[in-house]
């Protein structure tokens, strides 16, 4: 192998194959939507879903287009986004949705909606006050 190939990132090849069937895609949705998250996991969804873990994830990608764990995150700041509209604080809202911490909610806030948490509220605060 050469130098420059050992250099190149891994391209990801897309999922293809069947995806899951509708009650398990409505199970795995249900499982990471309603699971405590000091107890979710991977595994946990796929032994659910009658699936290997392995084969849940390739699954899951095929079926909704990324990986289970993106899925959760995008869903979990989808819902912040519902809260950050009111009066509750920050720190609040990252421990309802099943963060670490704050820090953690605004790393995973700002990298999925491209802005921090307190900037997008404020944001939506100046939108709502000019309509």
């Amino acid at each position: 192998m050469t130098e420059a190939a050992r250099r190149r990132p891994a391209r990801r090849r897309a999922a293809t194959g069947p995806g899951l069937l509708p009650w398990q895609a409505a199970e795995a949705r249900a499982f990471l939507v309603a699971a405590p998250p000091d107890t979710l996991s991977v595994a946990a969804a796929a032994e659910r879903c009658k699936l290997s873990r392995g084969y849940f994830i390739k699954a899951f990608r095929v079926t909704f287009g990324q990986t289970p764990y993106r899925w959760l995150l995008e869903y979990r700041v989808a819902a912040a986004k519902a809260l950050l509209r009111g009066p509750m604080p920050i720190a609040t809202i990252a421990l309802e949705l099943g963060f670490a911490d704050q820090s953690h909610f605004t790393r995973v806030f700002a990298r999925i909606a491209g802005t921090p948490p307190g900037l997008w509220r404020r944001q939506q605060a100046r939108t709502m006050a000019d309509a």
